[in-house]
């Protein structure tokens, strides 16, 4: 089962003031490519399921623990 590690949620939600999907999503592939690894969840998975949110119209969270709950729903309805 994949999922999103709270710190991960936390430390990405820190990372983007905008609090926009579109800059979410790069602060995700800046992270991918500056490692370490991310744990839990498949890098394609999670940038999958950030573009699908963001495409959808989504409201960004507007808390770490509020992107934590919506990216791990997402990310289990992706890979059920």
């Amino acid at each position: 089962m994949q999922f999103v590690p709270l710190e991960l949620a936390q430390e990405l939600w820190k990372a983007t003031p905008e609090l926009n999907w579109s800059a979410f999503y790069d602060r995700v592939q800046e992270r991918l490519e500056k490692g370490p690894a991310i744990e839990g969840v498949n890098p394609t998975t999670l940038l999958q399921s950030v573009k699908y949110l963001s495409q959808i119209g989504t409201p960004f969270p507007l808390s770490a623990q509020d992107l934590y709950k919506v990216l791990n729903e997402q990310i289990q309805n992706r890979t059920l």
